[in-house]
């Protein structure tokens, strides 16, 4: 502890302005220190050079780093709401924590407040400290009624989760487990890749997480690894069935009824009348009458060349229809 010389605050001052210049890289620790003891400290050792008049003075020696305005009361890791970065704390990487504690301890009963280095970003990545961990409710297969909740970084992997779990309700190494993400009352999806992480897993605030011991038979009590999957997820199923009702006309491409051939003496059908003009070739078509009902108005002269079939009234260019060919088929 460093109560002293000004030598001894020189150093102090230059080593923790320089660490604060540190960049973020994404899965580095960083610590919170809370600013009103920070501002005491950057007092005694004269940090700002406009604010030295008491530097090394003992009635500002800012003794224990002491957290304590950070936290819920009652609770030594969960912070406060709605904290901001600079006016209720400061972040110090490692190195810079781990200098303070060795010069003014911690104070006692406090643990020091750790938090990890996130990429965040859809297209243009940038790291962030991630201040408030996600909190996750963890419990067993077989008692899903008692559950306990604990927070964790977006950067920690699903094989981090699950030994904590082992470890909360005292699951033995050798015995083999298995990983649910419980979605509703019945809906449960497998987590299966212990690399992934948090935030590669999509899990969220409050999100319930099962925790499967093998049977000494072999088998799971919840059966096969086949997720049952939430409303809407038909796309991720093998195999999504038409459900175009019967006689419904196929377009752009052969169905079963036209591709089948009749069977010997089966008296052959006739084939279906071509279906009417689409809305699309409907509005072409008027929108070609218009045109050129505007341009008698203006006094223009234009060929007649004949009845639009799919607007009647109104006259349609062949060559649309070369154009187009696919707007009749």
């Amino acid at each position: 502890m460093a109560e002293g010389g000004a030598a001894d605050l020189d150093i102090q001052r230059s080593d923790i302005a320089t660490l604060l210049k540190t960049s973020l890289r994404k899965g580095d620790t960083w610590y919170l220190v809370d600013s009103r003891w920070f501002k005491q400290w950057k007092k005694y050792v004269g940090f700002d050079s406009w604010d030295k008049y008491q530097m090394g003075d003992q009635n500002v020696y800012p003794g224990p780093i002491d957290n304590s305005g950070l936290l819920k009361d009652g609770n030594a890791q969960s912070l406060k709401e709605h904290l901001i970065d600079e006016l209720d704390y400061i972040l110090l990487p490692t190195e810079g924590w781990n200098k303070l504690v060795s010069w003014y301890t911690l104070m006692e009963g406090q643990e020091p407040i750790a938090r990890k280095v996130v990429e965040q970003g859809m297209f243009v990545k940038h790291c962030k400290v991630e201040v408030y961990l996600t909190e996750l409710k963890l419990c067993e297969n077989g008692n899903m009624n008692n559950v306990v909740t604990r927070r964790f970084s977006k950067a920690d992997t699903i094989d981090t989760i699950e030994k904590e779990i082992r470890k909360i309700f005292n699951i033995p190494d050798e015995k083999e487990t298995r990983l649910w993400n419980k979605y509703m009352s019945n809906t449960f999806e497998p987590l299966n890749k212990p690399d992934s992480t948090i935030q590669d897993a999509g899990l969220y605030q409050g999100q319930v997480l099962v925790i499967e011991q093998k049977n000494e038979d072999g088998t799971w009590p919840r059966g096969p690894a086949t997720p049952n999957w939430k409303r809407g997820e038909t796309d991720r199923l093998p195999h999504a069935p038409n459900r175009d009702p019967p006689g419904t006309p196929t377009r752009g491409r052969c169905s079963a009824a036209t591709r089948a051939t009749p069977a010997p003496g089966a008296e052959a059908k006739e084939p279906s009348p071509a279906p009417g003009p689409s809305l699309l070739q409907w509005s072409l078509g008027c929108g070609r009458g218009r045109e050129r009902q505007r341009g008698r108005r203006g006094g223009g002269v234009e060929k007649q060349m004949g009845a639009s079939p799919v607007c009647p009234g109104r006259e349609l260019n062949p060559g649309l229809l070369h154009a187009r060919p696919m707007l009749y088929h």
